[in-house]
């Protein structure tokens, strides 16, 4: 379901999307249709400008953000998603083995845990986006 916040003081909603799920739908291919749908008319209605802020999305936990990203990665959209505070990741894994023993290096990095602090590591890279105007 996609729903739209009415700008400024208000709690008022707008539902331009809501699609059901069939046994065999991919459910973040069928949200990154709906995107890519209400983008579509938002710019065919003259409400999507070139030079207008990115369109925001939030979504919750039970979506894969990443890939949602890639499949929308040519839309002027922002995406904002939930991680679940026991979801566990990966960092890189190292270049050459710890040990030092020859073979094949490991595939996966140490454990990052969003719940334990130890686990958090400086990041490799950062990203800031100044708002275009």
């Amino acid at each position: 379901m996609v729903a739209a916040l009415e700008t400024g003081r208000t709690s008022w909603t707008h539902l331009p999307g809501a699609v059901r799920l069939g046994p065999h739908d991919n459910a973040t291919e069928v949200t990154a249709a709906q995107i890519r749908d209400l983008i579509t008319r938002l710019v065919e209605t003259g409400a999507g400008r070139q030079g207008d802020p990115p369109v925001l999305f939030a979504r919750d936990a039970g979506y894969d953000v990443i890939r949602l990203a890639y499949l929308l990665a040519d839309l002027p959209v922002v995406l904002v998603a939930r991680i679940r505070s026991d979801r566990v990741m990966r960092h890189r894994p190292p270049v050459v083995r710890a040990d030092g023993r020859p073979g094949r290096r490991p595939r996966h990095g140490a454990r990052f845990e969003l719940q334990v602090s130890q686990t958090w590591m400086v990041p490799d890279t950062e990203r800031h986006d100044t708002p275009s105007r």
